[in-house]
């Protein structure tokens, strides 16, 4: 929202300080930084599971943040109980649910648009992320500190964003490969599940 602020009202926004931005960059450095290092200290796994912990970590903290907002505003809460995946097609109760039949689109885009589905959120925060880092980009000089830091601080705030859409692309792929068993996994998928056990 700052952002658009700089960008469209640039007589009212104004990016904001080093001073007050490089802690705040060095903060989200040393939270990348600490949970690997804890998982090095007090779990027993590879190096490989260590970098899956972080991304999947990384990739709850949209849902996470939802969460904690929800219990701060409402009053009351109910917990739902959410498909794992994108193929069940039973609801909370188990009876089946009406499934819409998607617009023709190619295959490809058919399947990623169904493995992104339940990051949905998180795809759009990140685009739009994406495209403030550009905007700024392009319209400020990016020799001038505080909009490189500023485009750091961005890219800080989209690395949980892109790290959902790893793990939806993960799972959807882990996915295809357990309904078509006679089929080859996927590269990705193989890589995914070679770094998260």
């Amino acid at each position: 929202a700052w952002t658009i602020g700089v960008l469209a009202f640039p007589q009212f926004f104004s990016l904001p300080i080093p001073l007050f931005m490089l802690p705040l960059a060095v903060f989200c450095a040393a939270k990348l930084v600490m949970g690997p290092l804890l998982y090095w200290r007090r779990v027993p796994c590879s190096a490989k599971g260590i970098l899956g912990a972080a991304i999947a970590g990384m990739g709850l903290s949209h849902a996470i943040a939802r969460g904690v907002l929800a219990g701060l505003f409402n009053k009351s809460g109910v917990f739902q109980i959410t498909a794992k995946g994108t193929s069940s097609s039973t609801g909370i109760s188990g009876a089946p649910v009406a499934l819409a039949k998607p617009a023709l689109k190619p295959k490809s885009f058919q399947r990623l648009s169904k493995m992104l589905k339940p990051a949905s959120e998180e795809v759009l925060l990140l685009l739009a992320l994406i495209l403030a880092i550009l905007a700024i980009a392009i319209t400020r000089n990016s020799n001038h500190i505080e909009s490189a830091l500023w485009m750091l601080m961005l890219a800080l705030q989209a690395l949980p964003y892109s790290a959902s859409v790893i793990c939806a692309i993960a799972a959807g792929l882990h996915e295809q490969t357990v309904a078509t068993p006679g089929q080859s996994t996927h590269w990705f998928s193989r890589l995914f599940n070679r770094v998260v056990p």
